[in-house]
């Protein structure tokens, strides 16, 4: 099978081309927020509905879980390293009990993601080839057949119509000798040697790559973590991005609302953590980043999410992968 990035690298250049952007209006900050989030608190998944503000644990005892971008479906998955395979555990949210399961020969490092409009699932595993701390990105039917794969992806995610793959990666040449790092666009990425790419944007090293990508719902643009804040860039050739949030410590795995005005993540309390931290939203296109204070046991700002009783009213995410908002 060949490697897909190393064919990226013959259709596109490496390079940034200057954009600018006009800012939009933000949503009003006092808008009812309306809909539920679906969130992961480390072995537990919950679901928080704005209507009632109440949160309920729907699931236990996995790990590692990611939801369907149509809320039909969640997943989590298990590594074994004495025999070197994962497993990836699939349940249908109006029967959770019902499951199948899919072995896959590979160390998963990440939860797994679903493809939208699709029965595939993405992947990233450890890479067999130096340095050892990168990944690969495997792209599995539901067999445990692998169906492509890109060689050093940092992070991915998937468009809404399910027909692209946008990753940060390693780029490679035919020698294996590295070549540059960006954000690309990989369009009809699961058809063998047909997929269209596009450079979004160019970065200096491995460690400044994003992560914690989500593709809004339009497929216009993604969100991600670039130096511990949230910034949104154009899914466009050579696009600059902007910057959203900003705080003393850090925001991740972050997701859309539905329709697009608002990102929802979780902002790490303390140094050193980075996967868990209070569940807060911004509008997604503010005139300048959003400064955010940690909260510990009351919301601080109006758009904050909590509970409408308990001694603790905010939530928390832990071990997410993206904070999925649904209508």
């Amino acid at each position: 099978m060949r490697d897909r990035l190393t064919l990226l690298l013959f259709l596109s250049a490496l390079v940034v081309f200057p954009a600018c952007s006009k800012d939009g209006d933000s949503p009003d900050a006092g808008a009812s927020l309306k809909g539920q989030l679906i969130y992961p608190v480390t072995n537990e998944l919950a679901v928080y509905s704005f209507d009632d503000k109440t949160e309920r644990k729907v699931f236990v005892d996995g790990y590692g879980y990611n939801v369907s971008a149509d809320g039909t479906e969640f997943l989590w998955y298990d590594y074994s390293p004495f025999d070197g395979k994962s497993i990836i555990q699939i349940h249908q949210f109006a029967d959770i009990e019902m499951y199948t399961s899919i072995t896959v020969p590979y160390a998963v490092e990440e939860a797994p993601q679903f493809v939208p409009a699709s029965e595939m699932i993405g992947v990233l595993v450890q890479s067999p080839n130096a340095p050892f701390i990168r990944n690969d990105f495997h792209l599995f039917d539901r067999s445990g057949n692998r169906i492509a794969l890109v060689r050093h992806v940092k992070d991915f995610a998937f468009t809404p119509d399910g027909q692209g793959l946008v990753i940060t990666a390693e780029a490679l040449n035919s020698a294996g000798d590295v070549t540059g790092y960006a954000l690309v666009k990989i369009d009809d990425f699961a058809v063998e040697d047909s997929f269209t790419p596009t450079v979004i944007r160019s970065f200096p090293d491995y460690s400044l790559l994003p992560y914690d990508l989500a593709v809004s719902p339009d497929g216009s643009q993604v969100v991600y973590t670039y130096n511990a804040h949230l910034y949104t860039i154009p899914l466009t050739d050579g696009a600059e991005h902007k910057q959203i949030t900003n705080s003393r410590f850090g925001e991740v795995n972050a997701g859309w609302s539905p329709d697009g005005k608002y990102i929802v993540f979780g902002m790490s309390a303390s140094a050193g953590t980075t996967d868990c931290g209070d569940i807060r939203i911004v509008p997604s296109n503010p005139p300048a980043p959003i400064t955010l204070e940690p909260s510990s046991d009351e919301p601080v700002d109006p758009l904050q999410p909590a509970r409408k009783d308990g001694p603790v009213k905010t939530l928390h995410c832990c071990v997410a992968r993206t904070i999925l908002w649904l209508p």
